[in-house]
């Protein structure tokens, strides 16, 4: 994020904040500067959606390389990826396992498909919702991909049910740690 994109930030709080104090005073104006505010602030948070999304890819693939474990790239489809258009796969890796723990740990495929869905809609590009050849919808291949992943990597159970997914151990340490972490910043 640059430095225009805070003052930006700073900008719009500092806006919304004298907007607040003048609010008794002119109520039919101020739902029209709402709307503008809503706007700007839906825009903003898209934008630093992407950024997240980028900077979660990054982030990945920098602990596999200080871990010398496997490159997320090993599981990256190849040949006719478009670049920019289609959500990494390691963009999906913390919201199975946020979901997953939210579920209380265990869930069939289809619940957790069906609660990522309403959690990334808006997160979502075009290419992702498109169906594969195998009818499958893209984002939704992906997501299967990368619990893949996390199974591989032990974060998941292997021996689950057909059709469950299922927090390891291990997986719930690493959830509760980063919602440790994220509280711990609050």
């Amino acid at each position: 994020m640059m430095d225009s994109d805070f003052w930006e930030l700073e900008n719009l709080l500092s806006e919304i904040d004298e907007f607040l104090n003048k609010y008794e005073e002119n109520k039919e104006e101020i739902q029209e500067i709402i709307l503008s505010f809503i706007e700007r602030i839906e825009k903003t948070n898209k934008e630093l959606m992407n950024i997240s999304k980028k900077l979660e890819y990054i982030t990945l693939k920098l602990k596999n390389l200080v871990n010398n474990s496997q490159s997320p790239s090993k599981y990256e489809e190849k040949g006719n990826r478009i670049k920019g258009e289609i959500t990494p796969k390691a963009f999906f890796r913390l919201h199975i396992l946020l979901t997953l723990y939210e579920l209380g740990g265990k869930a069939p495929a289809l619940e957790v498909h069906k609660k990522l869905e309403k959690k990334l809609n808006d997160l979502l590009t075009q290419k992702d919702k498109e169906l594969l050849p195998s009818g499958t919808v893209r984002w939704i291949k992906n997501v299967d991909w990368c619990r893949l992943i996390l199974v591989h990597e032990g974060l998941m159970k292997r021996d689950s049910p057909r059709g469950i997914w299922e927090l390891s151990e291990k997986g719930y340490k690493y959830i509760k740690k980063y919602l440790e972490e994220i509280n711990g910043r609050e």
